[in-house]
């Protein structure tokens, strides 16, 4: 049904709206790569670069994200709903009012990210480095 995409360079690629779930993206560079409300639901994503990328509205539930580098990427307002995100990193990333209702985080580190907003009901953490995370008005229920 996805699109394969292992290994491909989309540097910088404006990929607004993209359908691209159940898509296979990994080892793509996506580095700085505009994903805005791209339709990202049940795709795979291993060993990808998502540094400085814009997924703001984009749609990740049921991903699967592995060793993903999302450092200074944006996801403001994204929905990662039943995500599994593990040995990640995400340093500095904009988390504002992010959906990861329900999803799991394994071996991740979100050093300084920002999660303003955010709902986090029902999300399991283990070994989550969140130092200098910002949790304003997060919601954990």
């Amino acid at each position: 049904d996805g699109a394969e995409l292992r290994q491909a360079n989309i540097t910088g690629a404006n990929l607004e709206g993209a359908h691209l779930a159940e898509s296979e993206l990994s080892g793509a560079d996506l580095t700085g790569a505009k994903l805005v409300a791209a339709d990202l639901r049940a795709t795979k994503i291993s060993g990808a670069i998502l540094r400085d990328a814009f997924l703001d509205a984009a749609h990740m539930e049921d991903a699967a994200i592995s060793k993903v580098d999302f450092s200074g990427a944006s996801l403001r307002g994204a929905t990662l709903s039943g995500a599994s995100l593990e040995f990640s990193k995400g340093a500095l990333a904009c988390l504002h009012h992010v959906v990861l209702c329900k999803a799991t985080l394994l071996h991740v580190d979100l050093v300084s990210a920002d999660f303003s907003g955010a709902n986090l009901e029902g999300i399991q953490f283990r070994n989550v480095t969140l130092r200098g995370a910002v949790m304003v008005q997060a919601s954990l229920r």
